[in-house]
């Protein structure tokens, strides 16, 4: 009896708190509706913001009287809100009262003054009030946000770095205050939906019907949605920043977060539903070949029925696949991506064949063959080549990977066009357009799960065998990518499986070596070879002006570097590309330009260049096996400033690699070229200075006096044919001319070009300072001295087609002779300038124009002067 009365008495103070907190809601219900419609009141009286009054208090009515907020201190809260929005108008009101009041032709200046003092301080009451919703609306959203189990952190800490983030608010205007404020209401009503979305998708049970199971799936994919799209279109002020910024966003991110997980949760709910109708429908293929050639699937159940079961079926798929359409569109709208990883209707087709891949082409089963059963499997004399014993075993082999991409190649030439006819037959009734997207996306999951085994089955196993087959590996996956590029589904953001040997650092490194050496191989197996120096597959090779003898080993090398593009092109990454030719190709041109470097400084080069140089051998050797590495890296050169134009190696900045290896071949083809100038150069000045120093015999010449009158009237532009070049000379030009034959018979054009000038204007300077400067030239003498050097221009003028060109080459040896051939007066004039020191003087200025000296330096122009006889006195 005594507990009967105990818990009768239990019973009705339960009864009576229960009846004490439905009165404190209703009462704070209707504090919130008087407090709403007292600020509606406040607000709607100003006329620059008033609109439509009936509809106005007709639709606020309306949602105040279906408010679903169920405790008393929430609607508290929100009747604080709108009481602090009542204060900040009347407030506004009071500032705006006191400003439009004051007038322009107000005699009493202090009053207006006052009235402008009355607005600010109303100003910064307004401000206040509007630091006070700011901070409330903060709290509110952070209270609904941090609720929920899944995305709560240490609510001390937020709590904490909130309230002071909120207490040094910079923001000075009420405007901006509220539109911070908004952004958190706004977040804060996103995060009530995606509530309602988990609750829905949560409620879902097993022993429950199939309708309604769905009813509350599509529910919680219409709340997604509907969240997801009010997420996407919510903006932030530029104007809130600082300490409001930090807040607003570390606001964001938890919606984010939050609404990630809530898209999951509602997907999670009918995934299993999804898998077993499409198990039931036949769903995945079979992955034998002949399954898959004559493969055909239906959303139909493979047991039948009547016409009135497979529209109940389809209409079971339709639904799942509307609710799954809704929230990954919805997840990844949160996520801020469109790739394909977050179409859920296309990952429920590929993730089946994804499993039924790796179940069946890779695993542990197998295990990487060792050198004994490399030995065992090979073929012998006593019997057939041995193979795995099961059929599994043998198509979980890493060494044969050619097995995996045959079946891929199937499944993605025979499986997305049955997916869209049934998509755009049953789902996507009035949108193609979803039913091609997600046939699309269907296909990049589908070479994903075939990148997936790739990479941890056979990859793996290849880097952890001692003889690996990464070239093997590399070109099926080129062939597998290659024929899935010309799918009618495929684009430009479809995975690649040649990207599966790049994810793992060490896998990466490995490949690229093993990609080095075999090009490395072929390569240096061309420069090795003597005939590939000598023999030109393509003898000239026209471009533009530009003519290049390239050697047939400049053609292989640049096969390889075309090769190393072509697999640089395989990767879908530009930083993975450009990591591939500087790991492939920029290492190739870099050996062979060494290889190029000893050719040229090797005996049957440099050395055989340099011995001819103190004879009278022309060095053909020596030039012809030099030309021919000039010729290459010349070739080489323009073919690597080619290929960095190219828009495909522009697109991963591999133009930078390309130039940096043209100027290192451009260097040595001027570096070499000169070198075989040098050396004529050489010869040539070695025979100058021998005649000139064997008792002067030579150089004499130009020093004895010949009939005056006869060399007086003789015409000093004319020729005399009586009078030939000096015998020294045309000594020394012989070398020199046979020189130039043979640098012309052996290099390019450019580089002959560059050649031929260099040699030209060497030897203009030698015959300048070891002829002219040292010899004693009578009138007659100085007449034969321009014959002499009448005959050296000579040699040059076959490869000349505008001679003023072979005349700039030479023109320090042509200033000569004029100083040399001029008036006596003149030559007095210069002199005696020079010996004065008048650099800069008139008359120097104006003998040197009349002259057209202009090369050759004071202190030259004093040694040609010096060797005249005439001027000796």
């Amino acid at each position: 009896a005594r507990s009967r009365r105990t818990m009768r008495g239990s019973l009705m103070r339960a009864h009576t708190a229960s009846d004490a907190t439905a009165d404190a809601v209703v009462d704070a219900k209707r504090a919130y509706v008087d407090a709403v419609r007292l600020a509606r009141a406040r607000l709607w009286r100003t006329d620059d913001v008033k609109g439509d009054d009936e509809d106005n208090e007709r639709e606020t009515d309306s949602r105040l009287t279906s408010t679903s907020l169920t405790t008393a201190t929430t609607l508290a809260r929100a009747a604080d809100v709108a009481n602090a929005l009542a204060n900040i108008s009347r407030t506004l009101e009071r500032a705006c009262a006191c400003a439009s009041s004051v007038s322009e032709i107000e005699e009493d200046d202090a009053r207006a003054l006052m009235r402008a003092h009355t607005a600010s301080d109303a100003t910064a009451d307004a401000v206040v009030d509007a630091k006070r919703a700011y901070v409330d609306a903060v709290r509110l959203a952070r209270a609904r946000l941090w609720r929920t189990d899944d995305v709560k952190g240490d609510d001390e800490d937020n709590e904490r770095e909130t309230d002071s983030r909120l207490t040094s608010t910079s923001l000075t205007t009420a405007t901006t205050l509220a539109r911070a404020a908004d952004v958190a209401n706004a977040l804060a009503n996103i995060s009530r939906t995606l509530e309602r979305a988990c609750a829905c998708a949560s409620s879902v049970s097993e022993i429950e019907e199939d309708d309604a199971s769905w009813l509350k799936i599509e529910r919680a994919a219409s709340e997604c949605a509907s969240a997801s799209a009010r997420f996407r279109a919510m903006s932030i002020d530029s104007a809130i920043d600082g300490d409001e910024r930090l807040v607003v966003n570390a606001l964001i991110d938890v919606v984010r977060d939050l609404g990630a997980r809530t898209c999951d949760y509602a997907r999670d709910s009918g995934w299993l539903m999804v898998g077993e109708m499409l198990s039931a429908s036949g769903w995945p293929p079979d992955l034998r070949p002949t399954a898959l050639q004559s493969f055909t699937w239906t959303f139909t159940c493979v047991d039948g029925g009547d016409d009135t079961d497979r529209a109940m079926e389809e209409m079971k798929v339709v639904r799942a696949f509307h609710a799954l359409s809704a929230t990954s569109e919805a997840r990844a709208g949160f996520a801020g991506d469109e790739s394909f990883v977050w179409d859920d209707c296309a990952a429920a087709f590929a993730e089946p064949l994804s499993s039924a891949l790796r179940a069946t082409f890779g695993g542990d089963e197998y295990d990487a063959l060792d050198d004994e059963d490399d030995d065992r499997m090979r073929v012998d004399s006593d019997g057939p080549r041995n193979e795995p014993s099961t059929t599994s075993s043998a198509l979980k082999d890493p060494r044969r990977p050619e097995r995996l991409f045959a079946c891929a190649k199937e499944l993605t030439t025979q499986t997305p066009s049955a997916v869209r006819a049934e998509l755009e037959r049953v789902v996507f009734v009035d949108s193609p357009k979803s039913a091609v997207r997600v046939t699309r996306n269907y296909l990049s999951h589908l070479v994903h799960a075939v990148a997936e085994v790739v990479r941890t089955h056979i990859c793996v196993a290849c880097a952890a065998s001692e003889d690996p087959w990464w070239l093997h590996v590399a070109d099926e996956c080129k062939s597998f990518d290659d024929a899935v590029s010309k799918n009618a589904y495929a684009t430009s953001d479809t995975p690649r499986t040649l990207d599966a040997l790049l994810h793992n650092q060490a896998h990466a490194e490995a490949w690229m070596g093993i990609e080095f050496e075999h090009a490395l191989e072929r390569s240096s197996a061309a420069w090795r070879d003597e005939k590939r120096w000598t023999r030109r597959v393509f003898a000239l090779i026209d471009d533009g002006d530009v003519e290049f003898k390239a050697p047939s080993v400049a053609e292989i090398i640049l096969g390889e570097i075309r090769n190393a593009i072509e697999g640089a092109q395989g990767l879908s990454r530009v930083d993975w590309r450009l990591y591939f030719i500087k790991r492939v190709a920029a290492p190739v041109l870099d050996d062979f330009l060494d290889a190029c470097e000893r050719r040229a400084v090797g005996t049957r080069g440099l050395g055989s260049l340099v011995a001819a140089s103190g004879s009278w051998r022309a060095g053909s050797n020596g030039t012809h096996v030099i030309a021919s590495a000039i010729n290459a890296c010349a070739f080489v050169a323009h073919m690597c400033r080619a290929m960095a134009d190219e828009t495909s190696v522009l697109e991963f900045g591999g133009d930078v690699v390309f130039e940096a290896r043209a100027e290192k071949f451009e260097k040595f083809v001027s570096r070499w070229t000169d070198a075989i100038a040098d050396a004529a150069c050489a010869q040539f000045t070695d025979k100058i200075i021998g005649d000139v120093f064997v008792g002067e015999s030579h150089v004499g010449v130009y020093a004895r006096k010949g009939d005056e009158d006869k060399d007086t009237d003789e015409d000093e532009d004319d020729e005399t044919p009586r009078v030939a070049p000096s015998g020294f000379i045309l000594a020394a030009l012989g070398p020199l001319r046979e020189r130039i034959e043979i640098a012309r018979s052996a290099l390019g054009h450019a580089a002959f070009n560059a050649c031929w000038r260099a040699i030209a204007t060497t030897a203009a300077s030698t015959m300048v300072k070891r002829v002219i400067e040292v010899a004693t030239f009578t009138p007659s003498g100085a007449r034969q001295m321009r014959r002499d050097a009448r005959a050296f221009v000579d040699i040059f003028a076959p490869y000349v087609t505008r001679q003023r060109v072979c005349y700039a080459k030479t023109r320090v040896l042509h200033e000569a002779i004029s100083l040399l051939t001029c008036d006596v007066a003149l030559a007095k004039e210069i002199r005696a300038a020079l010996m004065n020191n008048d650099d800069a003087g008139v008359n120097l200025v104006v003998s040197k124009r009349r002259l057209d000296v202009d090369v050759l330096d004071n202190a030259s122009i004093a040694r040609v002067l010096a060797t005249r006889a005439d001027l000796a006195h």
